[in-house]
């Protein structure tokens, strides 16, 4: 129930942005520490029109660092994995030939790095990438099964966001072809009427 509540604030809180903010990532990666006990996290999701792999949210991270990020599922094997299999990855100990090794100073320290899938009717959209520290205690069932979850629901929100937006440029759009149409009608009138 506590996921759903908080999971339900941070949707609520997404109306609040601006057209593209990323400050809703950033709170799905807060929500994400403080359900799972993590201590830090970060969202990638595709980008359909720049097509590539984007750092769109962090907490505990500073996102600017991923800015010219070139991630790919090959350049992270846990989050090809978790992709593939559609559930929660946890790699134990010296996670750095998991990641990029551009970002191998992140983990200096053996951590328990978690990557849960954004998948949603079959369709990936991103990784939640999520750390504790090794003295925590590893994963349970219940908390790889909200891990998953919230996956599954950073996805369909995702997707939301992304239907919004579309639904609003074809709004836009629309009035630009009913503002053109009418110009050109006044005009065939004034020249012919």
């Amino acid at each position: 129930i506590e996921a759903l509540e908080l999971f339900a604030e941070v949707l609520s809180q997404s109306e609040q942005d601006p057209a593209g903010g990323d400050g809703f990532y950033d709170r799905l990666c807060q929500a994400v520490c403080r359900l799972a006990r993590m201590r830090r996290a970060i969202i990638f999701r595709y980008d359909a029109a720049s097509r590539r792999v984007r750092a769109v949210g962090a907490s505990g991270l500073e996102l600017e660092q991923f800015a010219s990020a070139f991630v790919t599922v090959e350049s992270a094997p846990i989050t090809a994995r978790a992709l593939q299999e559609d559930r929660v990855i946890e790699l134990i100990g010296d996670v750095r030939d998991g990641i990029p090794s551009e970002y191998a100073e992140l983990f200096p320290e053996p951590v328990r790095l978690v990557c849960a899938p954004m998948v949603a009717a079959g369709r990936a959209i991103g990784v939640i990438l999520a750390d504790r520290v090794l003295s925590q205690p590893p994963l349970d069932d219940a908390e790889r099964y909200l891990l998953w979850t919230l996956g599954k629901a950073a996805a369909l929100a995702s997707f939301s966001r992304i239907l919004a937006t579309q639904a609003e440029k074809a709004k836009q759009l629309e009035q630009r072809i009913d503002l053109a149409r009418d110009i050109h009608e006044g005009v065939i009138q004034r020249l012919f009427g």
